[in-house]
């Protein structure tokens, strides 16, 4: 298992924190099965403070850690799809979606495939874990509860073009803390795990995995251009990512209209100019036979404690 201390917490390392050690579970999607949830609940009574804390992008973390989680309770996790069975990069796995994802009657598309995809791409590049670990991708269904206005790297939006779905492509470009910005690039379903690889392909080749602060992608493209980046990432694709037929409009749409719909002229493809923390949360459950779905709506700090 990976040992030693980090500034972004992570499960296989241990991170202080003034009331003890800190693990961090991700959870890619938010999405999680009863029995995981029963898993992390005892390791949180046996190892920690008896609470977990819910973070903005659905992944899960117990606090007040005294002598940390020994190896067979991290195998234990593994198991159960807790962690990342290449645990070198189970850090990134920061995954977002909407959190009524396949349950929603509006959205355009189920992202759930989306995320499992991604998870499955990540276990078996283990280069990845060079990126920083604060690194986070995001796919939106385009239903009633949106996410691609939230604070990630790279988003994925879908739109309704011509009675096709389609995803917008989204960047992290700007002052710190700033949502990310519409890029103008629509691109089918299947071309989104293909650009995505390559996206953070370029990523890394400017990473330095040495670093003790590594590259954030927010920083590489204040510093290189969006334009020189995305030159770079078609280049690694065996399709065109800029395309010049013109868009009637290339405005970024604001995210209450993302996923509503929109119309082009021709090619759906145009390129325009472009520390977690605790939340409350109201939730309800969205139950089946073997698992239940937990809905967060996030608000401001708070913590999940066991038991309600």
């Amino acid at each position: 298992m990976v040992s030693g201390f980090a500034t972004c917490p992570g499960l296989f390392y241990a991170t202080p924190a003034a009331d003890g050690i800190l693990s961090r579970v991700r959870i890619p999607g938010g999405i999680i099965s009863s029995q995981q949830c029963r898993a992390i609940a005892d390791i949180a009574e046996q190892h920690g403070g008896g609470y977990i804390d819910v973070t903005n992008r659905a992944n899960l973390q117990v606090r007040e850690i005294r002598t940390g989680i020994n190896a067979e309770v991290l195998k234990y996790l593994q198991d159960m799809g807790l962690g990342s069975d290449n645990t070198v990069v189970d850090q990134i796995r920061n995954i977002m979606t909407s959190p009524t994802a396949g349950i929603d009657p509006q959205e355009l598309i189920d992202t759930r495939p989306f995320v499992q995809s991604w998870d499955d791409y990540i276990a078996a590049h283990p280069a990845l874990s060079g990126l920083s670990a604060k690194f986070s991708v995001c796919f939106d269904g385009g239903g009633i509860i949106q996410v691609c206005d939230r604070l990630n790297d790279i988003a994925f939006a879908a739109v309704l073009v011509n009675d096709n779905v389609y995803f917008r492509l989204y960047l992290s470009v700007g002052e710190k803390g700033q949502p990310p910005s519409d890029t103008g690039i629509l691109l089918s379903p299947e071309d989104c795990l293909p650009v995505l690889a390559a996206l953070t392909d370029v990523y890394l080749a400017y990473s330095h995995p040495t670093s003790k602060r590594r590259l954030r992608l927010r920083e590489l493209l204040n510093t290189l251009g969006c334009e020189n980046y995305l030159q770079e990432v078609e280049q690694r694709l065996p399709f065109s990512l800029l395309c010049s037929e013109i868009r009637k409009d290339l405005t970024p749409q604001p995210p209450s209209l993302v996923g509503k719909g929109e119309e082009i002229l021709s090619s759906p493809c145009r390129r325009g100019v472009g520390g977690e923390v605790r939340y409350e949360i109201s939730a309800y459950w969205h139950p089946s036979p073997t698992s239940a779905r937990l809905i967060l709506h996030w608000c401001r700090i708070a913590s999940w404690p066991i038991g309600e």
